[in-house]
């Protein structure tokens, strides 16, 4: 659930804070945090750069967090996870 999604982005906040960090996710609202992407598919790296760069790329990346945009969108609509009003 939201909340505690939030709480996990916190504390890996909390406790990258300073640090190399890898991270592996498919959520790309969490990868759209991080300096540096790496954007794989098929055991293959197809595109890389920040989040910024990847959405002007217009690739693989950016039709991905479309999609996982739209998705979230139609759950928002739907009311599906709105329990709980947490800031992300």
């Amino acid at each position: 659930d939201k909340a505690n999604e939030y709480l996990v982005h916190a504390a890996l906040d909390e406790l990258t804070r300073d640090a190399t960090t890898i991270l592996i996710t498919h959520d790309l609202l969490w990868a759209r945090r991080a300096d540096l992407i790496l954007y794989m598919e098929d055991g293959r790296i197809w595109e890389e750069g920040s989040h910024a760069e990847l959405l002007a790329l217009d690739g693989r990346y950016a039709a991905m967090y479309a999609l996982q945009q739209e998705s979230a969108a139609e759950l928002a609509l739907a009311g599906v996870g709105m329990n709980h009003a947490v800031p992300i």
